[in-house]
């Protein structure tokens, strides 16, 4: 797995252009994982669990939503 500081998303599928950028706040916790996620059945992008993450949109029309709100 590569070490990453921030990784970027292509979210064309949703809307063209739509972009999400994800940065680590404390190093070595945010990595790209994709040579070993498909064989793994894990996602690209791993995350560790209990650490703090910004995020950003390329578009003021999404947003990020806690889905237990």
């Amino acid at each position: 797995m590569d070490k990453l500081s921030e990784i970027e998303i292509h979210l064309d599928h949703i809307y063209q252009g739509l972009r999400l950028w994800i940065n680590e706040r404390r190093p070595n916790t945010l990595f790209d994982a994709q040579d070993t996620a498909k064989e793994h059945g894990e996602g690209r992008f791993q995350l560790k669990e209990g650490c703090f993450y910004d995020y950003e949109l390329s578009n003021k029309e999404y947003a990020l939503e806690d889905p237990f709100d």
